[in-house]
Parts: C-alpha cells; structure tokens; sequence
C-alpha cells in the first residue's frame, strides 16, 4: 500500500478538510436562505389571508357538477401519471455539469451533495399531493377538508419518495417511472371510457392516488397515521441511499434540465425544445427501418408516418390528451373553461406529430433536397396533423358528449371536422422559428415587459383559436346544434389558406439553418 504525507495520511484527507471548513462557512449561508424563506412564507400568508373568506366559501358550496368517485379517481391517476412522468424527464434526482465535475473525481460523500436536491423532490412531490387533497375536498365538499388535504401531502411524499428510491437501485429508473406513467394513465383512460365503477380498477383504492377520497369517505386516522409513517419511512430511505445514486442518470436528469433552463433565461423555449427532441432521437435505436408501403408521391409521408410508429410515447400522449376534457366537463359542466382546456389539448396531441415540418421550417436546405415545391411540401406534411386531429376530435367530443346535451353523433360529427382546423394552429406552432427579439417591448408600470417571447407564445394559438370557433362556442354552450356546417367551412378555409400562404413564404433568415 502506498502512503503519502506525515504518518501515512490519506491524500483525501486535505479534500476532506477543506470541505469541512466551506460547509461551516456555507452554515451562515443556510440561515439567511432558511430566514429569507420563512419571510417570504409570512408575507404570502399575510397577502392570501385576505381572501380566506372568499375561499372559505368557494370551499363550502364546491363544484358546479358534483363529480362521480371514478371520475375523482381518474384524475388523480392522471395528476401522478403526469408527476411520474416529469419525475422520469429530470431524474427525478440531477445534478449540473459542474456538480457532476465533483461527483465523478470526489472522495467526498455523495449524500452530502445530493441531499439539497432530494429535499427539493420531495417538498415539491409533497405540494403538489396537498394540491391534489385541495381539489378532492372542493370537489366533494368534505366536512374534514383539513385531513383530505393532509391525506394529499401523505399520498404526494410517498410518490416522491418512490421515485427518489428507484433512482437508486437501478439505472433504468427513467424507463420503470415512463412504464409506470403509462400504467396509471391506462388507468385512468378506462374509468372514463368504459364509465367503470372505480372500484373495479385494479389496485385503484390501495394506491396513494385515492388516500385524499378515502380520507373523505371516513378512513380512520389509525390508517391515515399508518399511511404517514409510510411516506416518512420511504422518504427516509431514498434520503439514506443517496450514496447509491447512479451517475447515468444524474447527467441525463441534469442534461434536461440545464437544457430546460438555459431556454427559461434566454427567454427562448423553442430552441429547448429542439435541442431536447435532438437529443431523445440521439439515444434511440430503433429496430425497424422500412418506410411504410405508400405510392411514390407520398414518400414524404411516409417518412411521418414511420417517425410516429418510432414513437410509441407521442401515441400515449395523443390519447391520453382526450381525457382532460371530459374530466373537467365532469367537475365543471360547459363554460369557457372546458372550452379553453379542449383547445389546449388538442393542439398538444396535433403538435406531437408536427417535428417533421418544424425541421423543414429550420433546416431549409435539408427540405429542397426532397425536390418539392413548398406548397406541396407543406400539403404533404399536414396531412397526417390533419389525420390525427380529426381521430382526436371526434374521440375527445365523443367522451365529452356523456357530460353534456346534444346528440353524440353530432358532438362525433363536430369532433370529427374539427380535426383539420386544429392540424392549422399545430402547424403554425410548429413553423414559427425562433423567438423575435428585435421587437419593441412594452413599457408598464412594473417594467419593460419583452414582446418577442409573448409573440412566440401566441402565434399557432391564434390561428387554432379562430379555425375552432365553432366548435369551442359549441363546447362552451354544451350544444352541438348547428355548429358543424360552419365548422366545416372554417377548417376547410383554414387549411387551405394556410397551405397556399405559408409554403409560398420564403424562409426567413431567423432559420436555424
């Protein structure tokens, strides 16, 4: 064994004591974030205490439509469908370049650098469970609102903490919380379908997604103790394995991350988002490589359509999408409300096929080498935005049609003509380049506010938002009747005017080509 030093000390031991002393030093530093903190807590509830009467009331007469338990249950399956999901994209756990710069050549205990970001996780993964308990005892009027909210923050530590211990034990655990995601999500997608009784959902009861209805259907607080014990129990545990974390998926979690915020502060989420989709056809390796069987002038097709079969999850996504509007129909009744969420997913189940014209818009030179004339390209490229938005219309109205009057042929019909209308504002979306920040910004009382970001932001929503007219004045009325003629013309219009305008445009030089 080789020594070095006095007395044969360690070489780390220098390392040690160095971070020693930078962690005392950093003590005083806690406590200023730990008193700024506990400020900006009180300052908060000094402001809302104000509209605690108003909540108060909101509270007690509750939803306009009393949901049903199963539809409950289905949107809790969904909201830890979504969690589990974002908790794959980030790690849950990760850890910035220069963080990882320590990690890989330390001898310094990895705990000690992990366990800031774990309690974020987990307070974060605990918030959103109180979230959660706060809908289920406005939705239910629960006479113990207080331990369905408790219940909810139970039921979102345990989640979180799940989620940390399985990032420690194997280095697929983005792969199992993606399974388990889509698990919870089929999950929910049959209670609302199939308007099974929730409980008939296997496991539906047992799991932490229900603890806020259990709670409000009188469940003990022995078992609401035992639950808390659980959660602490399991968040405790992924607290002590933090050591074992693997570093694969510390620098994929970290690399989503940094690209995510990098986007936040340069004011641009659209280059985020290309680099992301780069970097998620990067990883993959697909087995099948042979185009679909399609004549020749539909290569170009072709080539959409293989790039959706490669993405099984942007399939669970567009499904997936038709469920939020006939939850929200079931708590919320018709109004403008439902209408706005059916326009959002819609355009988010569309936009999932839309990578294909995106790159045509950014990489000009890539698309003239397919020899097409821009307006046939770009008639080309939408057909498969128009094919998927009129298989999620008709779906999306046909679910919504249970909640609501009217006959459901005709919510099938306006669901059905709506397709090509919200293909329009994806593709727009999809278009757009990146963000103008030559644009003059708005001057307001509270500062300058950039108007390049804001422009980005809506364009595609504006397009979308006036093509679907028709058919978001029928959602919002709860009466289909009349509205699909004029919604016929509206797609029809929009589509074709969009094809003839924007393919004829030449690319603009903010290409990123």
């Amino acid at each position: 064994m080789v020594r070095s030093g006095p007395a044969g000390a360690s070489p780390a031991a220098p390392v040690r004591s160095y971070l020693r002393a930078r962690g005392r030093a950093r003590a005083g530093g806690y406590a200023e974030r730990a008193y700024a903190l506990l400020l900006a807590l009180l300052v908060a509830g000094g402001i809302l205490a104000g509209s605690l009467p108003g909540m108060s009331t909101a509270f007690a007469d509750g939803p306009p439509v009393r949901p049903g338990p199963g539809t409950l249950l289905a949107i809790g399956l969904l909201c830890y469908a979504a969690v589990l999901g974002g908790a794959a994209r980030f790690g849950p756990l990760a850890a910035a370049p220069a963080r990882l710069s320590w990690l890989f050549p330390s001898p310094t205990s990895r705990r000690g650098l992990l366990w800031p970001t774990a309690a974020v996780v987990l307070g974060l993964a605990t918030v959103l469970g109180l979230l959660h308990g706060a809908f289920v005892a406005w939705a239910l009027v629960a006479p113990m609102g207080l331990l369905v909210v408790l219940a909810g923050g139970i039921a979102g530590l345990f989640v979180g903490g799940l989620a940390t211990l399985t990032q420690t034990f194997t280095e697929g655990s983005a792969a199992l919380l993606d399974r388990s995601a889509l698990l919870l999500g089929a999950a929910a997608a049959a209670l609302t379908v199939f308007d099974l009784p929730a409980r008939i959902a296997v496991g539906g009861w047992f799991g932490p997604w229900a603890w806020p209805q259990a709670a409000a259907d009188g469940m003990s607080p022995a078992a609401l103790g035992t639950a808390g014990v659980l959660a602490a129990a399991v968040a405790g545990a992924a607290l002590v394995r933090l050591d074992r974390v693997r570093l694969a998926g510390l620098a994929t979690g970290g690399a989503f991350a940094g690209t995510l915020s990098s986007g936040v502060v340069t004011l641009d989420l659209g280059t985020a988002a290309r680099v992301t989709e780069e970097r998620r056809w990067a990883r993959r390796s697909p087995r099948r490589t042979g185009l679909p069987r399609l004549p020749a002038r539909l290569a170009v097709l072709a080539h959409d359509v293989l790039a959706l079969r490669r993405s099984p999850d942007r399939l669970a996504l567009i499904s997936v999408a038709a469920l939020p509007p006939a939850l929200l129909a079931g708590v919320t009744g018709p109004g403008p409300l439902l209408a706005g969420a059916w326009l959002l997913s819609g355009l988010l189940a569309v936009g999932a096929v839309t990578d294909n014209a995106r790159r045509d818009r950014d990489l000009p030179a890539l698309a003239r080498l397919l020899g097409l004339p821009g307006r046939r390209l770009l008639a080309v490229r939408s057909i498969l935005p128009t094919v998927v938005g009129t298989a999620w219309g008709a779906g999306s109205l046909a679910l919504l049609a249970a909640s609501t009057a009217g006959n459901a042929v005709h919510w099938l019909l306006l669901g059905a003509v709506s397709g090509p209308a919200l293909a329009v504002g994806a593709l727009r979306a999809a278009r757009r380049g990146a963000v103008r920040h030559e644009l003059p910004p708005v001057v307001t009382p509270m500062g300058m506010v950039p108007t390049g970001p804001l422009h980005r932001l809506v364009t595609g929503w504006d397009l979308g938002l006036l093509c679907t007219l028709p058919t978001l004045v029928a959602v919002a009325a709860g009466d289909p009747a009349g509205a699909v003629p004029v919604q016929v013309a509206a797609s029809l219009l929009g589509l074709f005017g969009f094809v003839a305008v924007a393919g004829a445009r030449r690319t603009s030089p903010r290409s990123l080509s």
